[in-house]
């Protein structure tokens, strides 16, 4: 999430916002796990390259250099360390 963004969409809606960044790890058993997952529930460019990806056979190393922070253990599996932004809107008044 981008504050600004919330920001602009709440202009004049809202008393106050508060923000807090939190940790979120996504974890799958596999990176054609993690594949299939964004395939089937990303927006329609990630999931158009997810799709071409995976036609390829899942790569562990392409995952890797295509996603910033995602890690693969030696089972195979794959992690994936984010964040994201919870915000509070509060009434006016």
């Amino acid at each position: 999430g981008r504050e600004e963004v919330v920001r602009e969409r709440f202009d004049g809606l809202a008393g106050s916002l508060d923000f807090e960044r939190r940790p979120l790890r996504w974890s799958f058993e596999s990176a054609d796990a993690m594949l299939k997952f964004y395939g089937e529930t990303a927006g329609p460019g990630l999931a158009h390259a997810v799709a071409r990806r995976r036609g390829q056979g899942a790569d562990p190393r392409g995952v890797r250099r295509a996603r910033r922070g995602v890690q693969q253990a030696t089972d195979g599996s794959v992690e994936i360390d984010g964040e994201y932004l919870l915000v509070v809107a509060r009434r006016r008044g």
